[in-house]
């Protein structure tokens, strides 16, 4: 979550799961920082 908060889930209560047409991250960013951390990020 936003802020490295942490929250678990109770998989049961997951409706339904889907992957995405885009990305969440910003078209660019991984130009705009060093490889260290886009393995942070991602990781």
């Amino acid at each position: 979550m936003v802020g490295g908060l942490q929250k678990d889930l109770d998989v049961s209560k997951i409706n339904y799961s889907h992957q995405m047409k885009t990305s969440l991250m910003p078209a660019g960013l991984d130009l705009a920082i060093s490889s260290d951390e886009l393995v942070d990020l991602v990781g």
